[in-house]
């Protein structure tokens, strides 16, 4: 895995910080403010961790 992998791992793991115990979901846009990363990003990392658990 090259670095640019290590950082989209960083990213989704950054992504998951973002929840608070106790809470169910955050919308995209909360997700991006609280990660500071664009929404787009947010929501290819987020469908890409949705297919990893499936």
């Amino acid at each position: 895995m090259g670095n640019e992998g290590v950082v989209a791992v960083e990213k989704a793991l950054a992504l998951l910080n973002c929840f608070n115990p106790g809470e169910e979901s955050l919308t995209l846009t909360e997700l991006a403010q609280a990660s500071g990363q664009y929404r787009t990003t947010v929501y290819r990392l987020m469908n890409l961790l949705e297919l990893c658990i499936m």
